[in-house]
């Protein structure tokens, strides 16, 4: 396999399979089975994040909705990901070829040429904050950004593109590195075709946006009341 095939796989995920941000979710559909099963297993998916509570969401979901993280979406995609909900991973195969190990160990085992450097990243590349807390995969240039194809509870709440350069992830990303084992990295570049966004979209995207602020001020918000009326 060639980066841009990974690339591109990468994106099709993106854009044409329902996901949701699920703490250990290696491309399971979200069955009703699949749903208590991460809610108890997995404290994160018991958490409230942007004032949501995680129980509610991954409940909510469809059952053609397909659980990730950030750094189980890209092991599953090397494992043979292709969006089969008959499939208990999706079509991929668990641990096979890619281990089930943490971004750490696959910026230490699994990626060469690892650099600080951004200003050089091919398409295909894991990258990875500095604490290893977050990756994704640098898919090419959209509409003139630099896009990162990731999964993440912000936003989209779940598999999405986030502008690479963007105030929120510019100064985040510290590493990244070429995954050598499972591809040859031939091309440099890639600019991806067909993908301006729909403005309605957009604007649900921003509305999605204002909500989760609103959200997260009304938490806030009780908790000062709370505190009020104790005094």
């Amino acid at each position: 396999m060639t980066n841009d095939v990974f690339a591109t796989k990468c994106v099709n995920v993106v854009q044409n399979v329902k996901t949701l941000y699920v703490n250990g979710g290696w491309g399971q559909p979200l069955t009703d089975a699949n749903k208590e099963y991460f809610i108890k297993n997995y404290s994160f998916n018991r958490s409230t994040k942007y004032g949501k509570n995680r129980a509610d969401v991954i409940r909510a979901a469809s059952s053609d909705t397909f659980a990730f993280d950030c750094n189980c979406y890209i092991k599953s995609v090397l494992d043979g990901f292709v969006g089969d909900v008959t499939k208990p991973y999706g079509g991929a195969t668990y641990g096979k070829p890619c281990k089930d190990i943490t971004i750490k160990k696959m910026l230490d085992d699994e990626c060469v040429d690892v650099s600080t450097d951004m200003s050089n990243v091919l398409i295909g590349e894991y990258l990875s904050y500095a604490d290893y807390s977050h990756c994704g995969i640098y898919v090419g240039v959209i509409n003139g950004k630099r896009m990162v194809a990731e999964c993440t509870y912000r936003w989209e709440d779940g598999v999405q593109f986030v502008d690479m350069d963007c105030a929120d992830r510019k100064n985040a990303w510290k590493y990244h590195g070429k995954l050598w084992h499972f591809m040859d990295y031939k091309y440099k570049e890639k600019s991806l075709p067909g993908m301006n966004p729909d403005p309605k979209d957009e604007i649900v995207k921003g509305l999605r946006t204002c909500m989760s602020a609103i959200a997260d001020n009304m938490t806030k918000m009780n908790v000062l009341i709370d505190q009020l009326e104790k005094i």
